[in-house]
């Protein structure tokens, strides 16, 4: 009575996601094992080859696990294994009591006829016990076996799949009773399979019709986990352009599959579909064709100024940096103002020295002559030309150097550096893209030569 009681619990506790609040039962003290395999007549009555079994265990404890292993059955001989979701361990409260729940899902798909046997499942750990001590056990599941019949011989050649139920629903991208002559009608066909992985169910199909042109238009395909299992769920479209037919007879689409419940062959369809179109709206088509002209256009313009921005990008962010390097610093701009309030040559001087100090040094006379004769016409105005190896006329003091003079030939000396640095930067950057640059020995002579 312990055992059912237990089982009851679990099973309750498992339908709502917060526990099972209206049960009186209790929570084991010692870890029970509990698996349960759907259908319940598989091993009775057995199962179709590549058809669904569902195999799920419960641990049930009333003491948190302290440890725990629990062999699995992800490898069985002769069949596919699907794990419906990550093994875990949840906590559960009840109106009665609480507990923990080891829970664990798989699909079983057997893929060869004959005998399927479903491997023991051990479950050894521990739990606390009342007084702190370990309490240690052991649950086994003995395993299964189950018969698994082949695909029956009067199938023939069709799609074989087997699920446990199929269901069929279609749309129109236009309402049928809305069709007009020379219009394109979309009919989308969504098949759900219950048992049954997307990739093995069974294509739907859209039988040869009269007086209209079908074409496929693509679909998907995707598997979800349910409470009974894997779902699987296939769309399928089709283009039919009505023409200028007065009626228009659709077939239906039809899916046949193996009812795995009821162990004989079934078949579903969308229905077939008798349209009548509605005389062609000329001067509709035409705006729409318009339309549709003009979209085109619009695409193909934002694609060609697209692909030019990509073009003209690099050009222009070639074009900001070189921008960059010749406008003046904010250390060359303070130079400027300094030099044009200056009173005197000293006062220049010493806003030259701030400037080169900021920058790291004075320009190079020897790349730079105007620099170099602006700072020698600087110097000779404050310490006259005997003190810098000119003419001896120590009664006759240097010129005056035009202070906006002095800064326009440091600043231009700057710039031209900035520029020169920018340059090399550049090369590098090229080089090390394309690679550094080869002569070929003889090359020009060679060139020359022919």
């Amino acid at each position: 009575m312990r055992r059912i009681g237990a089982l009851a619990l679990v099973w309750l506790l498992l339908a709502g996601p917060a526990g099972g609040q209206n049960t009186t039962v209790t929570m084991p003290d010692v870890p029970e094992l509990f698996v349960a395999l759907s259908p319940e007549s598989a091993t009775a009555a057995g199962v179709r080859v590549q058809s669904q079994i569902v195999l799920r265990l419960r641990l049930a404890s009333a003491r948190r696990f302290e440890r725990l292993e629990v062999s699995l059955p992800d490898d069985v001989p002769g069949a596919e294994v699907l794990r419906l979701h990550r093994p875990r361990t949840r906590e559960v409260r009840s109106y009665a009591s609480d507990g923990f729940v080891f829970e664990a899902g798989f699909a079983i798909f057997p893929q060869r006829s004959g005998v399927l046997e479903i491997p023991p499942i051990e479950a050894v750990g521990a739990v606390a016990g009342e007084g702190g001590d370990e309490v240690r056990f052991a649950e086994r599941w003995p395993g299964a076996r189950i018969e698994v019949a082949g695909i029956p011989a009067d199938w023939g050649d069709r799609w074989w799949m087997v699920a446990d139920r199929v269901e069929i629903r279609e749309r129109w991208s236009t309402p049928p009773e809305a069709v007009r002559q020379e219009d394109v009608l979309r009919r989308e066909v969504t098949v759900v399979a219950h048992g049954v992985p997307a990739e093995r169910m069974a294509p739907p199909e859209f039988a040869p019709a009269r007086r209209v042109r079908v074409t496929e238009a693509g679909g998907l395909s995707e598997t979800a986990v349910g409470s009974e299992g894997l779902i699987g769920t296939l769309v399928r479209a089709w283009d039919v352009e009505i023409g200028d037919a007065a009626v228009v007879d659709l077939p239906p689409v039809r899916v046949e599959w193996w009812d795995a419940a009821a162990d004989a062959p079934a078949r579903g369809a969308a229905p077939a579909l008798r349209i009548e179109p509605l005389p062609a709206d000329r001067e509709a088509l035409a705006a729409a064709l318009m339309r549709e002209a003009a979209a085109e256009r619009r695409a193909a313009r934002r694609v060609a100024l697209t692909l030019l921005g990509l073009a003209l990008a690099p050009a222009a962010l070639l074009g900001l940096v070189w921008l960059r390097a010749s406008l003046p610093t904010r250390e060359d701009r303070r130079l400027r103002a300094a030099c044009r309030a200056a009173t005197s040559p000293l006062e220049v001087l010493r806003a030259v020295e701030v400037w080169a100090r900021a920058r790291g040094g004075r320009p190079d006379p020897a790349r730079h002559p105007a620099a170099g004769r602006a700072l020698r016409r600087l110097e000779t105005a404050l310490f006259g030309p005997e003190r810098l190896g000119g003419p001896a006329e120590p009664d006759a003091p240097g010129p005056v150097p035009d202070s906006a003079a002095v800064a326009a030939a440091m600043l231009a000396a700057a710039r031209r550096e900035r520029l020169a640095a920018l340059g090399r930067r550049l090369a590098a950057a090229t080089a090390a893209v394309l690679g550094p640059r080869v002569d070929l020995p003889g090359g020009r002579a060679g060139l020359r030569d022919g």
